[in-house]
């Protein structure tokens, strides 16, 4: 579980945290883009790992983290059709793709470990495998969620082909989202609908105007589902202070 939950933070620091959107839409362009994705990803996960890279065990699996990275970007923006209305489901087989091949790495590692006791791994830490557990988290309140909730709108809506998330609906969202969870942390599930108040009233105008109810109703349907995800898993790796 270390090891995953180190390739899980590099990859989601990679991909969202240090993915703006000048560098999305280079990606779309050319290899150029690719490439520099991929060198940020690999460059995060390899100050993760740092003390067991002077191992060649781990540098392959660094040189196979980018390889896989590359074509899995690559292939969405070369091969697939690109279209707006299947942004949502890109982005779920992309994800998957990804996290998949990090299970991999961790599992085959960890089974190689048992019998090759050259290979090193990673110190067992709990508090710091909970620490980045809720790091993981974090992330994808803050800069997931609103990528899933443009893509749905974007395929929910008919007659939009872009549709921009404010950057005050984004905080707003990331701020509910975080107070929801919260509430489930210390115990007070009952209240968490109440941390999705504010936002729902600031934008209480777009309950009343028909074009927007829609994408109303569908981000804070994403944003408060997406809370009670996160509250249940960082739940089973509670911190001291929880």
């Amino acid at each position: 579980m270390t090891l995953l939950l180190h390739l899980l933070l590099g990859h989601m620091v990679g991909d969202y945290v240090l993915q703006p959107l000048q560098l999305v839409v280079m990606k779309k362009r050319g290899w150029r883009g690719i490439l520099a994705h991929v060198a940020l990803v690999v460059a995060v996960t390899t100050i993760l790992l740092w003390t067991v890279l002077d191992h060649w065990w781990y540098w392959l699996w660094m040189l196979f983290l980018a390889v896989s990275h590359i074509v899995i970007d690559g292939s969405r923006a070369f091969l697939l059709t690109y279209s707006e209305r299947r942004g949502l489901l890109y982005l779920a087989i992309d994800q998957a793709l990804h996290v998949s091949v990090l299970a991999v790495i961790a599992s085959v590692t960890q089974a190689s470990l048992a019998r090759h006791a050259a290979i090193p791994a990673l110190t067992d830490n709990l508090q710091w495998d909970r620490l980045i557990a809720y790091m993981i988290g974090l992330i994808f309140l803050f800069w997931t969620v609103p990528i899933v909730e443009r893509e749905t709108m974007v395929a929910l809506l008919s007659g939009e082909e872009t549709i921009a998330i404010a950057a005050s609906d984004r905080w707003l969202g990331a701020l509910e989202r975080v107070g929801g969870v919260a509430l489930m942390l210390v115990g007070l599930k009952y209240l968490v609908p109440f941390a999705f108040v504010p936002r729902v009233l600031l934008q209480r105008a777009e309950w009343h105007d028909s074009p927007l109810q829609m994408r109303f109703f569908a981000k804070t349907a994403i944003s408060f589902s997406s809370a009670i995800l996160a509250g249940i898993l960082l739940a089973k790796v509670p911190l001291p202070f929880f």
